[in-house]
């Protein structure tokens, strides 16, 4: 068997195992945005609730102010009290659940993308495998080319978070730039 084949099988090997590993993560984030959703209706639903709440307890005060203008010692609210109270504390819960959500997503998309570095170093350092084994790069710049390759994956999340920095106007594209190089 050739080189050439050999590269060809590893590069098939390592696109279907991203391939496969893309299909379980694209299910697993659509499962994952699904129950964000429901979190979010249902945070959507009790903010409804506690605006109900917040206005009974307005014109209840109202009337009592408007009847007797005089200080509010108990307006009958107490149910209503209890109720927003409840509201706010199951509307706190789902806000702790949505963050940690959010998180599961955000690790999975990184996750994700680890992977397609992953298997983009795989692919680069076959065709370095092969192109020092036909004597077409010498050893030393095997040596350069590997370790610049595997630098760029051991930094992957800072490379990530430089890129993001700049994604969100924190650094200029110049500071990006000197950034990026230090890390590749």
């Amino acid at each position: 068997m050739g080189i050439m084949t050999k590269i060809l099988y590893t590069t098939a090997d390592v696109l279907g195992n991203a391939t496969a590993s893309s299909y379980n993560t694209v299910a697993v984030v659509q499962t994952e945005e699904t129950e964000q959703a429901k979190i979010k209706r249902n945070i959507s639903a009790i903010n409804t609730e506690l605006n109900a709440a917040y206005a009974q307890i307005g014109k209840k005060y109202f009337e009592y102010v408007a009847g007797n203008g005089e200080a509010i010692e108990s307006l009958g609210v107490d149910d209503v009290m209890k109720m927003a109270l409840q509201k706010q504390e199951r509307k706190a819960e789902l806000e702790k659940a949505l963050l940690a959500i959010e998180k599961r997503l955000k690790d999975q998309v990184i996750l994700q993308e680890k992977a397609k570095a992953q298997a983009d170093v795989d692919v680069q350092i076959e065709k370095l495998n092969s192109a020092k084994a036909m004597g077409v790069i010498s050893e030393n710049e095997y040596a350069e080319k590997i370790s610049k390759v595997r630098k760029r994956l051991d930094n992957f999340e800072a490379i990530r978070n430089i890129e993001k920095q700049f994604e969100m106007g924190i650094i200029t594209f110049s500071e990006k730039n000197a950034k990026l190089s230090e890390l590749t």
